[in-house]
């Protein structure tokens, strides 16, 4: 069924549910235990890839950043990634559209342009710009920089091509001395080259007819990508050229180097806006009713706190899927602190605070999720459960049935907002979804439509107990927002759902029944270290499902 409720007043109509391929489909969500030892005989099946993958435009913008220091502006310039399955790097969905060519070479030219103006900044790539720039420099300079563009060494063609671009530029373009402008063309070049566009894996040697081993280099630019949301550096490339990717224990070694460094915040940062719907929240709030809400600032804050907070709690905390869910702990400024009810931190940074455990819990008690899955004036049980059941676990629902219309005025026995939802969902036709929809959107009714929390709805107490079937034959009882929260935390389906949605975004695709052994052997890592937020990322890139990939029919 379609929440009645639509965004801050509008009075239209808003889908709770999802079907299809879309962004909030649970997909094949693969719920059951996996036989383990079956998974030892079987023969390894990792899903299909295409052997080349457009870069997103998040992964275009920091590798730009990370080669030149330069701001390409991509995400937003570009013509928009579409989310399947949750999230906008669909292998198979990264597409180049017609006008998206043009942007490229547009961006391409900028990028090469405020480049050639601070050559000296390339020094990092090749020491010899800063001092002694002749032709063995330039070739210094276009083998380091096209190496970590290509993820690859240039072969002797490739290289040729580049010295005659960068002896072109002296005469097309007129600004900067000769070398300067041999850098502007060169790159201009190398940023439009479908080898710096396109992740490729395109070895054809099949070890059984269907699976095929990434080369070492291929290797390093998957864990890049998916770790950095970049190219590879050059210790990652020097590793990989050097035969230290191949063993367990080197790799291992590798990813856990990664993890450590500033560049996977990137990563983090993407994966849990993505998962969180942050970009789709509404924090349009009624300005009668709360007068002095500031919706720029407001939001800002909100998604900050949950980024920051997911963030510390993967790479900082050696957090657990249970702490992700549960801790009463969060990042806030001075907008915040006021909905928390502490003390206002000094600054505009966001400051480590705890908060009161009888009320908070987790990301679902913060502020982003309970005032972005909000009304103009009121909490949505609808918004908030069917978001809980799509993305945390990872539950499909058809398609609403039409012209549902808003939720029931108040009056009468009609007075909280639980009421009006159960009147108006209580046709059969309804509970069909929202049986599952609603109690676990109930949870929540402790918080307001700014997710402060409360006791009493519009003059009646809260009533945020329900019951909710999790799995066949497992019912979880609570009543509120925390004892929600640990039994989520308590529940397999749960944890099976987030280590998907990390395999979603990592392998750019929806797990199919030949990943069922690959989710159990996560499952079982993830397990044996108590479901490490940090430990889930290593199982995943340590895998020997991410090591290879499908061979493709052509």
């Amino acid at each position: 069924m379609e929440n009645p409720v639509g965004p801050a007043g509008s009075g239209q109509a808003v889908s709770s549910g999802s079907g299809g391929g879309d962004s909030s489909s649970g997909g094949g969500f693969i719920s059951g235990q996996t036989d383990a030892l079956a998974c030892q005989k079987r023969e390894l099946h990792p899903g299909s890839m295409p052997g080349l993958v457009r870069l997103t435009h998040r992964q275009y913008d920091y590798a730009v950043r990370d080669l030149f220091g330069v701001s390409a502006n991509a995400v937003d310039e570009f013509v928009s990634d579409q989310q399947f399955y949750g999230f906008d790097n669909n292998a198979e969905k990264l597409a180049v559209a017609g006008n998206q060519v043009s942007r490229y070479q547009l961006t391409a030219e900028r990028v090469a342009a405020e480049v050639a103006k601070n050559v000296g900044a390339l020094a990092k790539h090749a020491p010899c710009v800063s001092s002694k720039q002749d032709a063995s420099c330039r070739d210094t300079l276009l083998k380091s920089v096209l190496k970590l563009m290509y993820r690859r060494p240039l072969t002797d063609a490739e290289l040729s091509r580049y010295r005659q671009l960068f002896m072109a530029g002296a005469e097309l373009y007129e600004e900067g001395d000769a070398f300067s402008r041999g850098v502007r063309i060169a790159f201009e070049a190398a940023l439009q080259s479908p080898a710096f566009l396109y992740r490729a894996e395109l070895r054809d040697a099949p070890l059984d007819g269907k699976v095929v081993e990434l080369t070492p280099l291929e290797l390093a630019t998957r864990l890049a990508l998916t770790l950095w949301s970049s190219v590879p550096d050059a210790a990652l490339l020097a590793k990989a050229e050097g035969g230290k990717l191949q063993k367990p224990a080197d790799l291992e070694a590798e990813v856990r180097r990664m993890l450590d460094d500033p560049r996977a915040e990137r990563v983090l940062d993407d994966f849990f806006a993505q998962w969180l719907e942050l970009n789709k929240l509404r924090f349009e709030k009624d300005e009668s009713t709360f007068p002095d809400y500031d919706k720029e600032s407001f939001e800002r804050s909100a998604k900050s706190e949950a980024l920051a907070f997911a963030r510390s709690m993967t790479l900082k905390e050696n957090g657990t899927i249970d702490d992700l869910l549960t801790a009463p702990v969060s990042f806030v400024d001075a907008t915040l602190a006021k909905i928390y009810g502490v003390s206002a931190p000094a600054g505009t940074e966001l400051k480590r605070v705890e908060l009161d455990p009888s009320q908070r819990a987790g990301l679902f008690t913060q502020v982003a999720f309970l005032a972005g899955h909000a009304d103009a004036t009121d909490g949505s049980p609808i918004h908030r459960g069917a978001y809980v059941q799509r993305r945390v676990l990872c539950r499909e629902f058809g398609a609403p049935p039409p012209n549902v219309g808003q939720l029931p005025a108040r009056g009468g026995e009609i007075v909280t907002t639980r009421d009006q939802v159960e009147a108006k969902t209580s046709d059969p036709a309804c509970m069909a979804c929202h049986k599952e929809i609603n109690p676990t959107g109930f949870a929540f009714e402790s918080f307001d439509s700014l997710g402060r929390h409360r006791m009493q709805d519009h003059g009646e107490p809260v009533n945020a107990a329900g019951a909710l079937t999790v799995e066949e034959g497992q019912e979880i009882r609570f009543d509120g927002a925390v004892s929600f929260a640990a039994e989520l935390a308590g529940s397999d389906k749960v944890k099976r759902c987030y280590e998907t949605q990390w395999f979603r975004y990592a392998f750019g695709r929806k797990e199919g029944n030949d990943d069922a052994c690959l989710l159990a052997e996560i499952d079982q890592k993830a397990k044996a270290k108590d479901y490490s937020l940090k430990e889930l990322l290593v199982a995943l890139t340590t895998s020997r499902a991410f090591r290879f990939r499908a061979q493709e029919d052509l």
